[in-house]
């Protein structure tokens, strides 16, 4: 019994890794400056997508004036940035691993 392989699934992968590379790249270049480079703010500006739905998951600004809503939403920015950096990197190995098991799944199914 051969095992073809699941196209779909690589495609799918593929396009995940190539939006997160477009988005990477043209956050690299806010990020570039004259005094170096902003390695914190990059990985904010790159992981923000991605940690959009648990940034307000932490702190919810209540009970606070603007001043404080405002020092609150910056803070819960920064969080999801961070978390949505972390989700990136699992983001990128998870669907390298699965082009390579979709690939070299069916070739070993072939050899059985």
């Amino acid at each position: 019994m051969k095992k073809k392989i699941d196209m779909m699934k690589i495609l799918l992968n593929l396009f995940k890794l190539t939006i997160i590379v477009v988005w990477m790249i043209t956050c690299y270049y806010v990020c570039r400056t004259d005094e170096g480079f902003m390695y914190f703010e990059y990985w904010i500006l790159c992981g923000f997508p991605f940690g959009l739905r648990k940034m307000f998951m932490l702190l919810i600004p209540r009970n606070f004036g603007i001043a404080g809503g405002i020092g609150v939403l910056a803070l819960n920015v920064i969080i999801g940035g961070t978390i949505g950096g972390f989700i990136i990197v699992s983001t990128v190995i998870k669907s390298i691993f699965e082009i390579i098991t979709s690939i070299f799944g069916s070739a070993r199914a072939k050899v059985e």
